[in-house]
């Protein structure tokens, strides 16, 4: 571990090329944050002098740590615990400039600070006035942190952090006074105090209310504004605060106030679910002259994690900003209509949100969201309407058989997988691959709720982006809701795959790793596949029809599955001529699979040269019992595939046939 954090501080840019230092800081960051001594090598550099790259790196350390311990991965509460045994040890001998700095680390990554860290009256910067109880003034504190035009938001992340070090108490009191002073711009950042991360501190904004609502200084937009975050709050006591301030403005019909003018969303652009059930959402607003990206971080279980607003100088570095927010997260446009329901649902997942949602709801049209507590099943997200519960049980068996395809179309499919303390016990213990994959598969089955609810999400993105697809997700919301079984649903064949390369150490793999790799493949000559066939009970055409009854078929199944079926009978000459067939059969598979995602599978019939050894080797798929079982199959199925054994020889019924197949198998 010693050898880690030697590399690391030998590979540190230059102060000042602030790219390379964030470079730096993401290369470094997993490779630490993941081994409990290693996270404290890191810390014991401070020892060595503090500065702002080691800072930055901390804080990207201690964020990756908050984000292990919140999905239960693996040494997570070790990385912690290292933690706090290295402030206990070391604390008193930092400076007081090191214990803001450190400080500052766990408030922007989300943590709580640590008691032994903070600031005390003997730490006080020079020429600042402290009262009895260890309380900066308020006036010197302010004109010590505060930028003369930060507001708003800004203002209270500065002040966050501030707080951040001091004692508990004397941060209350600051917070408490700070409101009850009446000042504008002091209750505006007030606001915000009211979402803290910690109760003590919205309990204290809360009386800063009500102290300042006995004194007359509450108008009625002020008032607006607390009723609309009285509904954010949990039930604890600073709600409690709080209702009592809102009926003692309300009997007093506060009023007076400048409402603010309102903003215009011009694009919105959200992610995919990630494994994790954690989404972005970035959408360019203006108001005037102002221009800023909204952002938005959900996280199933943890709701709103993340708020802000990156204020813009141009429309053109808007659009750059989006741009490169589309890229590096692989984003969907949707309307400002997606918005409400999905942010009703993300509050009743955890409260307080995010405290920078006041500013982003404003920015958005949100003010008035409040918690969905009902009860919602991921179908009634996935398919509101029944559109795909009301198709025949094999159009919903083609659509889930479509979903391996995902990850071609959808970059985030990379991050589908399982890694948690749970798992990695049971593998540890695993003895054989055997025992290793059952034990990926029952986990899968024991989050089987989970990944309905991302797969749910996705659809409901999908779906408002009047993209096609969404449907397939929908499928398979509903095969798991009914219970299908995991091993019939292909995506989860890849994300029990990715699973053990994670479990493995090697990370999640690029996604052409876990599936065919047509790139490496030369393509099919003219009349090559006819010359391999040669001999063969199958043909080029045949061969079409057989791919195309595997890709439409009611049940998914892998290529271990259909490939020796359609071997029988097959005869090669050697020298190499077998694994090019095979090649070049996964190239025909490929190809006929996207003609499928694009609604046209019928393709290769329209082309046969031979429509009846098309329709021959249809049929021959057409048995294979595990594809097409007899349970999920409709009276319509059944007089199609009749048809189509007859038409093998029967012209007449080959020309019924042939504006019928393409709408059936589509």
């Amino acid at each position: 571990m010693s050898d880690i954090i030697e590399a690391c501080l030998a590979t540190c840019p230059a102060e000042g090329d602030d790219q390379a230092i964030r470079d730096w800081v993401e290369a470094w960051t997993a490779p630490i944050a993941t081994q409990a001594e290693a996270v404290s090598g890191l810390f014991d550099t401070l020892q060595n002098g503090v500065t702002d790259e080691l800072l930055q790196l901390i804080c990207a350390v201690l964020d990756s740590m908050r984000m292990d311990r919140e999905n239960n991965e693996a040494g997570a509460n070790m990385a912690f615990a290292a933690v706090e045994g290295w402030i206990h040890a070391h604390s008193a001998s930092l400076e007081s400039s090191d214990k803001m700095g450190l400080c500052q680390a766990f408030v922007r990554a989300g943590l709580p600070v640590p008691e032994a860290i903070r600031l005390g009256p003997e730490d006080a910067p020079a020429g600042m006035t402290l009262h009895a109880t260890g309380t900066p003034d308020i006036a010197d504190l302010l004109d010590e942190l505060l930028p003369k035009e930060a507001k708003g938001f800004a203002a209270f992340s500065v002040l966050s952090e501030a707080l951040s070090a001091m004692p508990d108490e004397p941060a209350q009191a600051f917070v408490f006074e700070m409101i009850r002073n009446g000042q504008p711009a002091h209750v505006d950042v007030g606001r915000f105090f009211l979402l803290a991360p910690t109760p003590e501190l919205r309990h204290a904004a809360a009386q800063g209310f009500a102290a300042l609502t006995e004194a007359g200084g509450i108008n009625a937009v002020v008032l607006s504004d607390l009723i609309q975050i009285r509904n954010w709050l949990p039930k604890d006591a600073a709600q409690e605060a709080l209702d009592r301030t809102i009926k003692a403005a309300l009997r007093s019909e506060a009023s007076g106030g400048t409402p603010p003018r309102p903003w215009s969303v011009h694009r919105m652009m959200i992610s995919l679910p990630d494994g994790t059930g954690s989404q972005s959402l970035a959408a360019s607003v203006s108001r005037g002259s102002e221009k800023a990206v909204a952002m938005l971080l959900i996280k199933s279980g943890h709701g709103v994690k993340d708020a802000y607003a990156i204020p813009c100088d141009s429309a053109t570095e808007q659009r750059a900003l989006q741009a490169q927010i589309e890229e590096g997260v692989g984003t969907i446009d949707v309307p400002p209509s997606f918005l409400p329901p999905v942010l009703a649902r993300a509050l009743a997942d955890h409260l307080p949100p995010a405290p920078g949602l006041l500013e982003v709801a404003q920015m958005l049209d949100l003010q008035h969201a409040t918690p969905e507590h009902l009860p919602i099943r991921p179908s009634d997200i996935a398919d509101p309407d029944g559109l795909v519960a009301n198709l025949t049980s094999q159009k919903r068996g083609r659509m889930i058989s479509q979903s391996i395809n995902w990850p071609t179309y959808f970059d985030i499919a990379q991050s589908w997988f399982i890694s948690n303390a749970q798992l990695t016990d049971a593998l540890d213990t695993a003895k054989t691959e055997r025992q290793a994959e059952k034990a990926v598969w029952a986990t899968l089955e024991a989050e089987r709720d989970h990944w309905a609810m991302i797969f749910a999400r996705a659809a409901e993105v999908l779906r408002h982006a009047e993209d096609p697809i969404w449907r397939g997700f929908a499928a398979v919301v509903l095969g798991l809701e009914a219970g299908r079984a995991l091993k019939k649903i292909p995506i989860f064949e890849m994300i029990a795959a990715l699973t053990l390369d994670a479990a493995e150490g090697e990370g999640a793999p690029a996604l052409q790793d876990t599936l065919e790799d047509d790139d490496e493949v030369a393509p099919e000559g003219k009349g090559e596949m006819a010359r391999l066939l040669k001999g063969s009970d199958l043909s080029s055409d045949g061969l079409n029809g057989y791919l195309t009854a595997v890709m439409i078929a009611p049940e998914f199944t892998t290529p271990d599955v259909w490939l020796p079926h359609l071997m029988t009978g097959l005869r090669t000459r050697g020298d190499g001529s077998m694994q090019r067939l095979l090649d070049l059969v996964m190239l025909r598979f490929g190809t006929i699979r996207d003609a499928m995602f694009d609604k046209d599978v019928a393709v290769t019939m329209r082309e046969a040269k031979d429509p009846g050894a098309w329709l021959s080797g249809f049929d021959q798929a057409s048995t294979l019992k595990p594809a097409w079982p007899k349970k999920a199959l409709s009276k319509e199925d059944r007089k199609i595939l009749g048809l189509i054994k007859d038409g093998i020889q029967d012209e007449n019924t080959r020309r019924t046939l042939k504006p019928l197949l393409p709408h059936w198998m589509n």
